[in-house]
């Protein structure tokens, strides 16, 4: 534990020379090495399942505006919940690029999120936004494609907002050092819509998910403040 008499105080670095003829004592300081509203906290994600495509929505379409059945494997009682958050899947076997669709559900914290996505064009497309849950999902128009599925991606969302990828400051797989796709929080100073990036930021494992991959980061947030630490509002409609 550290104690105002040891060689290391929060918040500066301590150099422990003479204080000499400075009365406030600042010759006794070093360098600044980090603030006391930046924190030092690891987040452990844990060995996240892998993706599942349809996992919401299975073999979907539509002749108009409509809202899906949501009975996908990860789905009860008509709600998805994933195991840790994540962004949403679409895939078609058509081109669906026409059509918007809405997903509504909640974050990491329980609160309301809704997302718009334009569909996927005979691939997959996801949300920049991480859900915990699903608890709808709507298009615009008709889906033309006999196969229109809806689940969970492998890009996970982060507990806490990242200001850039520089505050990440390490990552493992399995206990490897591991380099996948980080992707920085939305400002904290802006106001999230159905389509900005996620509040908080996300990470897509350089490892292929499947259950057994245990995945940690160690990453500095800023405490200051309840926006800068968990990011902006999310939207929610």
């Amino acid at each position: 534990m550290t104690h105002v008499s040891d060689g290391l105080r929060i918040g500066d670095a301590y150099y422990g020379r003479a204080v000499g003829s400075d009365p406030a004592g600042r010759e006794d300081r070093g360098v600044p090495s980090m603030t006391e509203t930046s924190i030092l906290v690891p987040i452990e994600l844990g060995a996240p399942a892998a993706a599942d495509p349809d996992g919401i929505c299975v073999n979907q379409s539509t002749t108009g505006a409509a809202s899906l059945t949501i009975t996908g494997a990860l789905a009860s009682n008509g709600v998805a919940t994933f195991d840790v958050p994540r962004t949403v899947s679409m895939t078609s076997t058509a081109n669906e690029s026409g059509v918007t669709f809405t997903i509504t559900g909640t974050d990491k914290y329980g609160a309301a999120l809704v997302a718009d996505l334009a569909g996927p064009n005979n691939t997959t497309v996801n949300t920049p936004q991480a859900f915990k849950t699903v608890t709808a999902v709507a298009v615009d128009g008709n889906l033309t494609s006999t196969q229109v599925d809806v689940g969970s991606s492998s890009i996970l969302g982060l507990p806490y907002h990242l200001l850039n990828a520089g505050k990440i400051l390490g990552i493992t797989e399995d206990g490897l050092t591991a380099t996948g796709t980080i992707v920085a929080g939305y400002g904290v100073t802006e106001v999230a819509t159905a389509t900005t990036a996620d509040v908080r930021g996300t990470y897509t494992p350089e490892s292929t998910l499947n259950g057994s991959v245990y995945v940690s980061l160690l990453m500095v947030a800023d405490g200051s403040s309840k926006a800068s630490a968990y990011g902006t509002d999310q939207y929610g409609g």
